[in-house]
């Protein structure tokens, strides 16, 4: 390890001394990778915001979230334009991991423990209101969402401005995001271009569009 000269770009790992060529950090096996790479699924690959712990990351030209306790960089871009955990940006987006979507986030994403952890949210201004029995975290002076009432057992009472979903019991907004494993059937499953229904379940897919080819009956029942 003596004889592995630092100040000629070389490093030494498993009893080998490597030399940095400079060529991009995939092109190094995870043995040879060079410090100025990160390790990732046992592949060298460049360094992201999100592989640097806290001191490291404001020098690194990224943001730090105390709240999600990560390093992240924020481009500015649609959250859904984010394909994965470590490039959504936390605060104003959260990402569903069970469904693999980075979605802009929302009140009634809060947990409600007591009234002000919805009134308190900093990221929007957020009002408590009871829905079909449920208190829920919602958007002030904007409609409640179709994705939040869902309707009891033998009865249809979606708001006009929604579409009953019967054989659910959920009632859907057009362009509204909810998540896949909420929906039993292969129609309304397949209102959701990042749900795909594989083997009778409604789950996220990683390529989005997802490739289901929807039902040929148009029917909600």
């Amino acid at each position: 390890e003596e004889t592995c000269p630092a100040e000629k770009n070389c490093h030494y790992a498993n009893s080998e001394c490597y030399e940095d060529s400079g060529e991009a950090c995939q092109s190094f096996s995870s043995v040879q990778c060079p410090p100025r790479c990160f390790i990732r699924d046992d592949q060298c690959d460049d360094f992201m915001c999100s592989d640097y712990g806290k001191d490291a990351c404001l020098a690194a030209n990224c943001t730090f979230s105390d709240e999600a306790y990560r390093c992240y960089h924020d481009t500015g871009m649609p959250c859904d334009s984010y394909d994965s955990w470590e490039t959504c940006p936390p605060g104003r987006c959260l990402f569903n991991e069970m469904d693999d979507i980075c979605y802009m986030r929302r009140c009634s994403d809060i947990y409600l423990e007591s009234h002000s952890d919805c009134t308190d949210a900093t990221f929007a201004s957020c009002e408590v209101r009871n829905v079909n029995g449920r208190d829920i975290c919602l958007e002030k002076n904007k409609p409640t969402p179709c994705y939040v009432q869902d309707y009891a057992f033998g009865s249809d009472s979606c708001p006009e401005v929604c579409t009953p979903l019967h054989s659910d019991f959920l009632c859907y907004g057009e362009g509204e995001i909810d998540f896949c494993n909420k929906h039993k059937s292969q129609y309304s499953c397949s209102l959701f271009d990042y749900c795909d229904w594989i083997d009778d379940e409604c789950k996220g897919c990683k390529d989005k569009p997802c490739a289901t080819v929807e039902p040929s009956t148009t029917t909600t029942t």
